[in-house]
Order: structure tokens, then C-alpha cells, then sequence
């Protein structure tokens, strides 16, 4: 039974630890789709905005707060936030009507309900990309069937993508779990229902995995077969089989059972017997007891021969 963990750094054989590490990879795949319907609709554009506190406090701005732009045109933003003294925050905003006109570019606003207090010059706000999706009459809009087949589209490939990553950047590491990849909610650039020409849609998957070093896991074993009768695993025809017992993703943690199959042998003390045969010649080793051991050895493996140098 073995623990591989990101909180221990070295070999532990008494307690059967070596290092783990987890590996936490994202990617993300995106996708273009011309949208198949079309209905009679009146949608209000809408973008992202940054908010500028130039304050020494912060401020709280409640839901539907106003910011215009140069030309007049109002945009609302959909939920309460705070915004940092002397700091900034995105925010989504809204038009404040539907139709093509608020479909501007990168823009400046103010806020009108600061107008003749202090404050007006001290928030701000800037979108630098454009507002869209605002539209009244006929026209194109997503299906749910234009985002079941996008969603069908880009998520096994996001989940390929970053199966690849991860492999890439285990390396020689070895891991024995199955990879948990998560695929998130993907994000559009318009819900179904909405009106848009195209349907934009993102979908990120992340994959997580604890991996460890083979070579930490052979000195353990070594170490286990040293302490229960002084073995040594042959490397030819070794065999390892893994039993997951469990994972801990928050302690960064893997518990497993390791079965290893092969060939043990005694380790032989090479000083001794050169000490032992010191000054025999070749008809007193054959009567010695190594000859004995040789005999025995030779049963198991076959033809054995022992060169002796001088």
C-alpha cells in the first residue's frame, strides 16, 4: 500500500510514501456556427464595460445604475457591484432599449446619477469592444438545436486538446488514475432565442491528475524486499499491477495497492567472498560451499558459469 503525495518530498520507506504531484491543466476550443432561425424579436445590445474609482473609497453601484455615453445613449449594468477605491471592475452592460443604434463601438461613459456631486469626476467607464446583439424586427436568431450541435461539436474536442496538454507535461512521470477531465459550462455570445447571425460559443475543459516517479516507487520496492528477507527484483519479466484505493484532490493525494510479480534474488556479498576464496584454486572452490549454492542455482536457472579473475 502506497501514498503518493505533494506534501512529501523524499522516499519514506517506513511508512511507504513518495512524492506525488498534481498537475492541473486547462484548454479551451471555440466555434463558429451560422444561425438556423428566425423570429420577430426586440433585443436591447449589450458588451462588457470596465469601471474606472478614482476615489479614495470604494463604491457600491445597485443593480440598473446608468452610464452614458458621449452621445446620450444609456447602458445599464444587471447587478449590483463594488467597485475597489482606487481601482476598476468589469461588468456587463445592457442598453437601456432595444434596436440597432446601441450597437456602438469601444466607447466612454459617465455616470449621470453622480451629475453635480464630486463623484461624476471621479468614476468613469470604458468598454473597448463593441456592443451588439441589439435588433428589432425579423430577424436571425440560435436554435437550441444550433447549440446542442456546437456543444457536440467542441466538447470532445476540448477534451482531447487537453488530454494532450497533460500528457505533454507529465512527461516520464507516471500516473495511475484515470484523469478526471471537467468540461464547464461554455459561454456564447448569445443564449437560444437571441438574435445573432452566428452563433460564438467557448468551451474550456480542465483535467487533473497526481503523477509520481517510477524510479521513487522502485526504491521503495527495493527497500520493502530488503527489510522482508533481504531480496533483490530481477528486472527481466517484472510485472506491476496497480489497485487505486483512493484519491484526494484537495490534499493532492493518491492511496494505491502495488502487486509486483518477478524474480527475487539474494543479494550476494561480493567482499566476503573474496576474502573466502582468497588463495583457493579452482578443485577447492568446487568443494567449498559456494559450489553448493551454484548447484542449487543452477536448478532454477539453468547453466550458470562463474568466471573468477585474479
Amino acid at each position: 500500500k502506497v501514498t503518493a503525495s505533494a506534501a512529501t518530498e523524499t522516499v519514506d520507506a517506513d511508512f511507504n510514501k513518495i512524492p506525488g504531484q498534481q498537475f492541473v491543466v486547462a484548454k479551451e476550443v471555440s466555434g463558429s456556427y451560422p444561425t438556423t432561425a428566425q423570429k420577430e424579436v426586440a433585443q436591447k445590445a449589450s458588451g462588457k464595460i470596465v469601471i474606472y474609482n478614482r476615489s479614495a473609497t470604494s463604491q457600491r453601484l445597485v443593480a440598473t445604475t446608468r452610464f452614458e455615453t458621449k452621445v446620450g445613449l444609456i447602458f445599464r449594468i444587471p447587478e449590483t457591484i463594488n467597485v475597489p477605491a482606487s481601482g476598476s471592475i468589469e461588468s456587463k452592460a445592457y442598453a437601456d432599449r432595444p434596436g440597432k443604434d446601441y450597437n456602438i463601438g469601444p466607447s466612454d461613459f459617465t455616470i449621470p446619477g453622480f451629475k453635480d456631486t464630486p463623484k461624476y469626476a471621479e468614476f468613469s467607464a470604458k468598454s473597448t469592444e463593441a456592443m451588439s446583439g441589439g435588433t428589432v424586427g425579423n430577424a436571425k436568431v440560435v436554435s437550441e438545436q444550433d447549440v446542442v450541435k456546437a456543444i457536440a461539436e467542441l466538447t470532445p474536442k476540448a477534451k482531447d486538446e487537453v488530454a494532450k496538454a497533460l500528457e505533454e507535461q507529465l512527461g516520464d512521470l507516471k500516473t495511475i488514475t484515470e484523469t478526471v477531465i471537467k468540461v464547464e459550462e461554455p459561454t456564447v455570445n448569445a443564449k437560444a432565442g437571441e438574435a445573432t447571425d452566428k452563433l460564438e460559443m467557448k468551451i474550456k475543459a480542465v483535467a487533473v491528475a497526481i503523477a509520481f516517479r517510477a524510479a521513487d516507487l522502485d526504491q521503495l520496492i527495493n527497500a520493502y524486499l530488503e527489510k522482508n528477507g533481504g531480496w533483490e527484483l530481477v528486472e527481466k519479466g517484472k510485472k506491476i499491477d496497480y489497485k487505486m484505493i483512493s484519491q484526494d484532490a484537495a490534499s493532492k493525494t493518491i492511496v494505491f495497492e502495488v502487486q509486483i510479480t518477478g524474480i527475487g534474488a539474494t543479494k550476494l556479498d561480493k567482499k566476503k567472498i573474496m576474502e573466502d576464496i582468497q588463495g583457493m584454486n579452482g578443485d577447492k572452490i568446487k568443494k567449498s560451499a559456494y559450489n553448493k549454492q551454484l548447484k542449487e542455482i543452477q536448478e532454477v536457472f539453468g547453466d550458470i558459469e562463474i568466471v573468477l579473475a585474479r
